[in-house]
């Protein structure tokens, strides 16, 4: 399957709710990522943030953390294990 954001064809993904469960309960709008990109996205923004600027992958893709991380997680190996700190 093809992770969304980074777009690396993966063997294990996983699914991000776009504005946080914990934020909205009307929010059903999931996109598919690989565990890299999705535990990313929980270390560098909060769920405020997430539904309040980050409620959409454009917005995610254009903060400059995420830039950097997905030209370096381009490069890596799509099934191998990343440890995100």
């Amino acid at each position: 399957m093809i992770c969304e954001l980074c777009r690396r064809d993966v063997d294990q993904f996983t699914r991000h709710h776009l504005i946080p469960k914990s934020r909205s309960k009307r929010s059903q709008e999931l996109v598919v990522l690989c565990k890299a990109c999705h535990g990313m996205i929980h270390r560098i923004f909060d769920n405020k943030e997430l539904e309040a600027q980050y409620f959409d992958l454009q917005s995610i893709h254009g903060h400059p953390e995420v830039k950097k991380f997905l030209q370096w997680i381009r490069k890596q190996d799509p099934n191998k294990k990343i440890k995100i700190r």
